[in-house]
């Protein structure tokens, strides 16, 4: 459900780059490669259900 509300937002934004932190820049980073485009992930959490658990 994240990802297709973000994908539809970049669908409509085509020169724009994604950036998130912590969990945001899991998607930041994700999002990125789905749609070939520049992100910016600060901290990203690489394993969410693992470093996120708690």
């Amino acid at each position: 459900m994240v990802f297709e509300k973000y994908a539809a937002r970049l669908k409509l934004h085509p020169d724009a780059i994604v950036v998130g932190t912590s969990l945001g820049g899991f998607y930041a980073a994700w999002l990125g490669a789905e749609f070939d485009r520049p992100f910016i992930a600060i901290n990203p959490s690489i394993v969410p259900s693992k470093t996120l658990q708690a």
